[in-house]
């Protein structure tokens, strides 16, 4: 979400989620999490030996890339608001390869489209 590009410090992670929930008075919620995900993952890419994350691919995944993933009960680019309550919503967090939260075996899921 752009926080390492003043480099490593204590995030709150609440208070990124809710300033990426106040982007949707400006932005699509596609547009919002493209800008927070990918395109700040090319700002680091871009920015040579100032990137942290020099010893892999960056905002991908793939295998040795840096990647965080997370999943959210619902679909975020239908209602945004979802991850104004991350307690309850986000089902699996990961950072660096380590699982931090995992509800998905608490979870039945509506296999049906």
């Amino acid at each position: 979400m752009g926080t390492d590009l003043t480099g490593k410090q204590k995030i709150d992670s609440r208070n990124d989620l809710t300033r990426l929930v106040g982007l949707k008075k400006w932005f699509s919620p596609y547009e919002a999490l493209k800008m927070v995900t990918s395109t700040n993952a090319e700002m680091l890419r871009l920015s040579g030996p100032r990137n942290p994350y020099q010893q892999g691919k960056l905002g991908e995944l793939t295998e040795g890339a840096y990647a965080d993933l997370i999943i959210v009960k619902g679909n975020p680019l239908r209602d945004f608001d979802l991850l104004n309550n991350p307690e309850d919503n986000l089902l699996l967090i990961m950072k660096d390869g380590k699982v931090y939260k995992n509800l998905l075996n608490d979870i039945k899921f509506d296999t049906t489209l």
